[in-house]
Order: structure tokens, then sequence, then C-alpha cells
């Protein structure tokens, strides 16, 4: 049972009932959340991410722009937003920081480059959080990293480089709510080629500059999802209301009104070409939520 009075009581920040996930899908579509909450601190998502767990209230941590496909009835349990609350950085010396889990990589790029420290300009392009960046396998900023500061079972602890996160159900994984770095110098010049450079290799992978996309596949061990899409010798979407992005078939855009079910069907006929023609299943990068179990099985 939820009493929004005791949930605003406890969490400071924007929360609603109801309200549509769209926003916060790269395609732009979907339905409601039964709730939509944004911490304005760390300590209001920490209370945020707590109230719901212990009710045994599913939660789902999100950010504008997110790789989800929302059914339509949407998502019976409450959507967590990590910008805001996780969002910033502050310094603790020439050379060190702590950035937000929540913090855009590319602000995190920035922070260095003025600072004429290296290590972050690889992150150049990626449309994602410093914690999303920091799950990854082979994570740019490891180099880097001096210590995670995680909520587990509902206590903030902080984890050197070394310790391993918890990446099972969502009830029990590791939240990153930031992450303590020091960065090597170098001349400015030399990040703001090489941010340029990684900039243009990410916007070969994936256009920047075309709104409503999502990228539908992982990259294969030892291949590229991209040219086993182009080389399959699959259609564009039919619906009229989807497209492969110019350059990158592994990147579908909305044109018009397409509904998740469109998604759904472009995902399952793309992944069908390419097992027959290379014998490769390519797994799904697009998260489905709120769908039944069958999706979530096909999809995930």
């Amino acid at each position: 049972m939820v009493s929004l009075e005791d949930l605003r009581r406890r969490v400071a920040g924007r929360i609603r009932v109801g309200e549509s996930l769209a926003p916060f899908t790269a395609l732009g579509i979907g339905g409601p959340a039964a709730f939509l909450v944004e911490p304005s601190t760390e300590e209001a998502f920490v209370a945020a991410v707590g109230y719901f767990r212990t009710r045994d209230i599913p939660c789902l941590l999100i950010r504008r722009g997110c790789n989800l496909l929302v059914a339509p009835g949407g998502y019976d349990g409450a959507a967590i937003s990590v910008e805001g609350g996780l969002a910033g950085i502050a310094e603790e010396d020439r050379t060190a920081c702590r950035a937000g889990g929540g913090t855009h990589a590319a602000a995190l790029v920035e922070y260095c480059i003025t600072r004429g420290l290296a290590g972050a300009e690889s992150l150049a392009g990626i449309d994602g959080t410093v914690a999303g960046v920091l799950v990854r396998d082979g994570a740019p900023l490891e180099g880097a990293l001096r210590a995670l500061d995680v909520l587990r079972d509902g206590t903030v602890v902080r984890l050197d480089r070394t310790a391993a996160l918890r990446r099972g159900d969502a009830a029990g994984r590791d939240v990153i709510l930031g992450a303590a770095f020091r960065f090597a110098q170098a001349p400015k010049g030399d990040l703001l080629r090489a941010r340029r450079s990684h900039l243009v290799a990410h916007m070969r992978a994936r256009p920047l500059n075309i709104p409503q996309s999502a990228v539908m596949f992982r990259d294969p061990p030892g291949g590229r999802a991209a040219e086993l899409i182009a080389s399959s010798g699959v259609r564009a979407p039919g619906s009229g209301s989807l497209a492969f992005a110019p350059g990158n078939p592994n990147v579908i855009v909305r044109t018009g009104d397409a509904a998740p079910a469109d998604v759904l069907e472009t995902i399952d006929a793309v992944r069908r070409a390419v097992r027959r023609r290379h014998g490769v299943t390519l797994e799904p990068a697009l998260t489905p939520v709120g769908f039944g179990a069958r999706v979530r099985r096909e999809v995930a």
C-alpha cells in the first residue's frame, strides 16, 4: 500500500501517478508508470528506492532517452529517475573527483577536458550515464576508477575498484550512486583531438542527430550487428512509421505514430533474417517493460 502523502514526505522531488514513460525512451512511445519519481537529491533517490523495495513494489531506474520499449499498458511499478538526484560532479582535488551515477557521460568528458585530465575522452558520443558506462564490459573508465558508492540491501556502501558488483535480479542488484575517479594530466589540445576522433567514430556507429532512435541489437563477439543486418538482405520496416537510420541499419528511427508492436515485429524480422543468413542470433539491446513473459523472454 502506497500513501502519496507519506511518499512525498519521505522523498524530495517530483512524484506523479500514471505518467507516461514515453519521454524517457529513445523511441518516445509507451504507456504510463504506476508511479514516476524524480528525486531531487541522492538522499531522496536512496529513500525512494528503499520505500518501494520494502513494499515489494517493482522499481525501474530510468533516464531520459534510455533504450526502453514500454508496453502500451505501461509499467505496474515505480519508475525512478537517476537524473537530477544522482547527477553532478564534485571536485576533490586537482586530478580527483566524484561523479554521480546519473551524470551524463558527456558532462564528465567536458569536466575532464576543461581541466586537462585524460581518461574520459573516449566516452565522447556515448549516450549514457556514468553508472551505465561502469557496468559495461571493458568500461573505458576502469583505469581512473578508485571507488564506487552503491546502494546494497538498503545501505550505502563504498566499494574499492576491485570489488564485484551484484548484478542479480532487480531487488538484490547493486545501484551505483556515484564513483570516485583520479585522472592523469594531459595537454588540452591532445584531449580535444581525441574527443573529436571518438565522437566521429560513435557517430558513424549511431547517428547522434536523429531524434527518436534506438539501437536494436548488441554487437556479437567478434563482429558488428550493423554489418550482419546490412548483409542479411532484410528490408526496412514496412509499417511506414519506422525506418533504419541512414548508414546504420542497427539503429531504428521512429518517423511516425509507431506502436510498440511495430517495434517488436521489426526486431523479430531482423533477428530472423540475420540468423537465416549468418547463423548468428543477435541479442536485443532494447529492454522490454510491461510486457508478458513471452515477449520478455524473446526480446531480453
